[in-house]
């Protein structure tokens, strides 16, 4: 049998340091998290041994769960997606949406949280009729393939695809389909709606949609950037750590000499958010480039999202920080193998939606779940179950979403601005009392 030579996220991060010297956090955070592995010819050199470059933490395996690093709202009950699901129809039809009706999630994790929504969704067909669709953003082949497997009951094998990268029905996202801005098109089996797979925000339908990003801003690429008087900034770099021990796969933070690129060009573009008064602040362009995508079709056609993260309104500063298996972890110590986060600062985003949107928010997840009746939901529940171990699964779940995560976890909703005009005493639930 022939060696198999891997490339660790490690020695490709500090190669490129090599070659150009420290980068911003957000490159160090793209090969940690969604470098795509490849498997190269043999080199001749090396023998008959296959190279291969390791790919980021999200491309090649299941993060969610008790196996993984982290647990989310969806994986912990079913009551989560319901009530994203009541809260969609019901603004929907209170802001006067169109009869088609496009629920678009970012980053959908194993497809819980779209599962659950799917099924209020058909539910309520006498009301909203059966025109669903569900489009996914996903970038990642393994996390498409969990996501098809618990929307369609498709099931995969990936231990095969691990080991040999043959997976024949195995759900590729670099290959999209001939004339389509998808990539992958499947009918979930309980509902039998139509689902999409993309890999940008960009591909979608040009349509009144009803956007969900759950947990997916906090994973996109930061910039971390220190006020080193008044008014100037520099930004925190990753670099080599040179005390680091042999073999630790350790790097370090270094602070920029002069104005990097990142900072120009918000100077130029987005100034406002450099008007900040704390000495620290995180930005990430690639939420920019979402939001700014995301409001935009908003305001020309129409819909609605919610985003739901843990985060704050400004009042934080150093928030970057690595998971493995469910403990803090240094951001900087193995990369690859650690979920690297940031909390959301919805003051950024309340900044720069303000002049397309309608923006509501934030407000806490236990206001938000509560004012939608997620009570009322879970006392039905309680009373079906047929067993005190069915009692008690349901109500460590309920109290996970609303007294562990109640308070930490935010909802910001985006509406259409002409509605502040057009429905002046326009009342959202959630974010109305």
């Amino acid at each position: 049998m022939s060696q198999q030579l891997v490339r660790s996220i490690y020695d490709q991060i500090k190669s490129r340091i090599l070659v150009s010297g420290p980068i911003p956090v957000a490159d160090y955070m793209k090969m940690a998290l969604t470098n795509s592995g490849i498997i190269l010819p043999p080199d001749k050199s090396q023998g008959t041994a296959k190279r291969e470059i390791d790919a980021g933490y999200y491309m090649k395996k299941d993060v969610f769960g008790p196996s993984g690093d982290f647990v989310t709202s969806p994986e912990i009950s079913q009551m989560f997606g319901e009530m994203i699901g009541i809260w969609g129809i019901q603004t929907w039809l209170q802001i006067g949406g169109p009869k088609k009706f496009n629920i678009v999630e970012l980053g959908p994790g194993r497809g819980s949280l779209a599962k659950d929504m799917l099924r209020v969704f058909k539910r309520f067909e006498r009301l909203i009729g059966s025109d669903v669709s569900l489009h996914l953003v996903e970038i990642s082949p393994f996390m498409a393939n969990l996501q098809e497997e618990t929307l369609c009951e498709k099931k995969k094998n990936y231990l095969d695809y691990i080991t040999r990268r043959s997976e024949s029905n195995w759900i590729d996202p670099a290959k999209v389909l001939p004339h389509q801005s998808y990539y992958h098109k499947a009918i979930s089996k309980d509902t039998n709606y139509p689902i999409y797979w993309y890999r940008d925000v960009q591909s979608i339908p040009n349509e009144f949609n009803f956007y969900i990003a759950h947990e997916f801003f906090d994973a996109l690429p930061i910039h971390k950037l220190q006020k080193v008087d008044d008014h100037q900034w520099r930004e925190i770099l990753v670099d080599i750590d040179p005390l680091a021990l042999p073999d630790t796969e350790k790097l370090r933070f270094v602070l920029s000499r002069h104005e990097t690129p990142v900072i120009k060009i918000l100077e130029r573009f987005q100034d406002k958010l450099l008007q900040d008064h704390r000495q620290h602040i995180e930005i990430s362009l690639e939420t920019i480039t979402v939001l700014d995508e995301m409001t935009s079709r908003i305001d020309r056609d129409g819909g609605i999202a919610l985003v739901i993260d843990y985060g704050h309104d400004g009042t934080k500063e150093d928030t970057f920080r690595g998971f493995y298996k469910h403990k803090l972890h240094d951001p900087l110590l193995k990369p690859g193998t650690a979920d690297l986060t940031a909390d959301v600062d919805f003051s950024f985003v309340r900044k720069f939606c303000w002049d397309k949107a309608w923006v509501l928010g934030p407000t806490s997840q236990r206001d938000f779940l509560k004012s939608v009746g997620i009570e009322v939901r879970y006392n039905k529940l309680v009373a079906q179950c047929k067993t005190d171990t069915e009692k008690l699964v349901l109500q460590s779940g309920y109290r996970m979403l609303i007294d562990d995560m109640g308070e930490r976890f935010k909802f910001m909703g985006i509406f259409p601005k002409i509605l502040e005009n057009y429905k002046p005493g326009l009342k959202i639930v959630g974010f109305h009392e």
